[in-house]
């Protein structure tokens, strides 16, 4: 991908006005581990904005001046090679924080974040954010909390993508983007899947026909539904059960 059009898909993340209303703070889990005046704070610097499917928000080399505090869907994080080719990392929802790193370090960013479910996030400027952690509160503890949890899911992924198979990833990927949206109905595309697990489309075909021939999931034109989560989980590899305590902990609290 390009610069420019790398930067076109991060432009694309703006505040809209919108029908819909604007999420509390204590949307996201992370925001609503603070005290309420430092998020009061951290409010007034603020604005709301919407992401979609394939949009990115920060790209390999190429910085973003925001960090963002997801509300709902899903984001995922990628390595990508020179060549272009991604693969999925870890997954970010409502529980975390997105580009707050590059805050405090002023590095180019390693990774690619792309959405991969449609959602809503706070924004705030990098510059805001980093006067705001260096006041008296939980801020940089919580963030650096979220950074450990981010750590295990790339830990995991690096086992998951060694020695798994492609129908037993692609069940840990749906079981993931069931508990970040609370929905048993999931719009994935193929493109997106492919993405996220490091394969070709061709790759997810064939896993996604297995698990519907098992009476798991259907899927048609972008739309996934799954049938049984209890099979699901049975089909998924150990790395989504190895990750349960870390995802179910209370993590977020501050340090």
């Amino acid at each position: 991908m390009d610069r420019r059009a790398t930067r076109d898909s991060v432009a694309g993340v703006s505040s809209k006005t919108s029908a819909k209303p604007v999420p509390t703070f204590a949307a996201n889990l992370l925001l609503a581990t603070l005290q309420s005046e430092e998020r009061d704070r951290l409010a007034a610097k603020m604005d709301c904005v919407e992401f979609s499917p394939g949009q990115i928000l920060c790209d390999a080399g190429d910085g973003s001046p925001y960090t963002y505090f997801p509300t709902s869907g899903l984001t995922s994080i990628l390595a990508v090679t020179p060549g272009g080719d991604a693969v999925g990392l870890a997954a970010v929802g409502n529980e975390g924080a997105i580009g707050w790193p590059l805050t405090f370090s002023g590095r180019e960013p390693a990774c690619r974040v792309v959405a991969e479910v449609t959602g809503r996030a706070h924004r705030i400027r990098s510059d805001a954010l980093r006067a705001a952690s260096t006041r008296r509160g939980a801020l940089q503890s919580v963030l650096l909390a979220h950074t450990q949890h981010v750590m295990a899911q790339i830990s995991q992924s690096v086992v998951c993508q060694r020695f798994h198979t492609a129908p037993e990833r692609l069940a840990r990927w749906l079981l993931a983007v069931c508990d970040h949206t609370r929905s048993n109905r999931l719009r994935l595309t193929q493109v997106g899947i492919a993405r996220v697990l490091g394969i070709h489309r061709t790759g997810v075909t064939a896993a996604a026909s297995e698990l519907k021939l098992a009476g798991v999931i259907w899927y048609q034109h972008g739309r996934v539904v799954i049938l049984n989560r209890k099979r699901l989980e049975r089909e998924a590899c150990d790395c989504y059960r190895a990750h349960a305590p870390i995802r179910d902990s209370t993590l977020l609290s501050p340090l």
